[in-house]
């Protein structure tokens, strides 16, 4: 069942795809949080909406172990963080990080934290957290589809064990 798991989207063929696969060195650069009946929640430019899954194809999708009560909350979440306005601001983030080797101060990550503007890594991974999936110990503002990525990667090594 895919409900309450994260879908990637990896090999871009946009130029703001390539630019956050490129930004964050992965073949990722856009992550959704499935919400069930083939829905899925995503954040994009201009704004977090709810999509069919079917507009996102070839979708890598996390198997995480989840009970009912983690999905209903898990979706819960993503449902309440629709039609806020997309984070832009964390694109020029990224990429001054990538160029020049940004460590991003306290303030910025403050400053991302404080404001209603959300990404899809930002997005996805909030609604797992309320579900009680805790994969980063970095603030969700500075997720990326790149640390999905490597997580799901690790957990995938992980089962093969």
């Amino acid at each position: 069942m895919l409900t309450g798991q994260i879908g990637l989207r990896q090999n871009a063929t946009d130029s703001i795809g390539k630019l956050i696969e490129w930004a964050t060195d992965s073949k990722t650069h856009h992550c959704v949080i499935h919400i069930g009946g083939g829905l899925c929640v995503s954040a994009e430019r201009p704004r977090v909406i709810v999509r069919h899954v079917s507009d996102y194809p070839n979708l890598v999708n996390s198997d995480f172990d989840l009970t009912e009560q983690q999905r209903q909350r898990i979706v819960t979440a993503a449902l309440a963080l629709t039609d806020r306005p997309y984070n832009t601001a964390v694109l020029v983030i990224l990429g001054l990080h990538k160029i020049t080797g940004w460590n991003v101060p306290k303030v910025v990550r403050l400053w991302l934290n404080r404001r209603p503007n959300v990404d899809c890594s930002q997005l996805s991974d909030m609604a797992l957290q309320a579900g009680g999936i805790h994969l980063f110990a970095e603030d969700s503002a500075l997720v990326t589809p790149a640390d999905f990525q490597h997580a799901l990667e690790a957990q995938a090594a992980l089962a093969k064990e």
